[in-house]
């Protein structure tokens, strides 16, 4: 008889065990199958008890081998709901490790998709960067080219300067030659 409850308890438990499974975090339902497996085994153990027991009440009854054979099916029941509670426990714990393992691969799919936009990102930036720095530099050759040309213009306007006051000098001096000449054949 007391093993008819098992069987009820395992009918009542394995549907209860689905919603569990979509309701619940991993842990939780890990512990629940964990305790599901124990109290298989705890109650397992129970029906053994009884079985030997009851095999030992069997030895003093007239029909020995029916008595025995009537325990050894109320174990065979008892085991068989065990194990179906056992299975059910199993397949939690599968559940979970699916769930998990499907959780994984989500998270290395959205680290990779990450990782491609990070590096995308990236490289735009780079890209943004290496253009800066072309413009930069094309910005500083053309300033410096403004600035040769400005230091070349003011060494021509210098140069050229330079070479109308010696011109003019040698005009002067020129002219003073020519008027120390003249005074001289003058005075000659």
């Amino acid at each position: 008889m007391k093993y008819r409850y098992c069987a009820a308890f395992a009918a009542l438990l394995l549907p209860c065990c689905a919603t569990f499974a979509e309701d619940s975090g991993w842990e939780e339902r890990l512990q629940r199958a964990a305790a599901i497996k124990a109290e298989a085994a705890r109650q397992q153990r129970a029906a053994d008890s009884e079985f030997e027991r009851r095999k030992i009440a069997c030895q003093e009854k007239f029909l020995v081998n029916d008595c025995v054979n009537e325990a050894r099916g109320e174990q065979l029941r008892a085991r068989q709901a065990n194990q179906a509670l056992e299975r059910g426990a199993e397949e939690m714990e599968r559940q979970v490790k699916r769930e998990q393992l499907a959780a994984r691969k989500a998270q290395v799919a959205a680290d990779a998709e990450e990782k491609a936009r990070s590096l995308t990102q990236r490289e735009q930036d780079i890209a943004a960067r290496d253009q800066a720095d072309a413009a930069r530099r094309d910005a500083i050759a053309a300033r410096k080219a403004r600035q040769a040309e400005a230091g070349a213009r003011r060494s021509a306007e210098r140069e050229a300067a330079h070479q109308r006051k010696v011109e003019a000098h040698a005009r002067k001096l020129a002219e003073a030659k020519a008027k120390a000449a003249a005074r001289a054949a003058k005075q000659q």
